[in-house]
């Protein structure tokens, strides 16, 4: 989505607020992420329903991913704890979904096209 706004709250958090198809996304990362070039890639995408997470960072965690529909319905949740990870919603319906990644410091959101 844009960027709609962005605030620095300081050396330890900064708040980027990104448009979505209906609502409004926050997106946090502590100091951790913006100094790691955190990178969270989802490839195909669109695509038909099996999705590759690339995450490339220096500082691998333990990462919650949650995939919800446009109406906020969470329809699958795993754990990412590989740079390379596989997404499947082939039993999902064609739509636009939303991802969070969610670690210790920070939620990396995105949108995923399902075709």
């Amino acid at each position: 989505g844009n960027v709609v706004y962005n605030h620095d709250y300081g050396p330890n958090l900064q708040f980027l607020f990104l448009e979505s198809a209906s609502n409004y996304n926050c997106l946090t990362a502590g100091v951790e992420q913006l100094t790691d070039n955190f990178k969270l890639e989802v490839y195909p995408n669109p695509g038909t329903g099996v999705f590759t997470l690339e995450i490339n960072s220096t500082n691998l965690i333990r990462y919650k991913l949650e995939v919800t529909d446009a109406q906020g319905k969470l329809i699958h949740q795993q754990f990412v704890t590989e740079h390379s990870s596989i997404l499947n919603l082939q039993q999902a319906a064609k739509g636009i979904y939303f991802y969070k990644l969610i670690g210790d410091d920070a939620i990396y959101s995105g949108k995923i096209l399902l075709n």
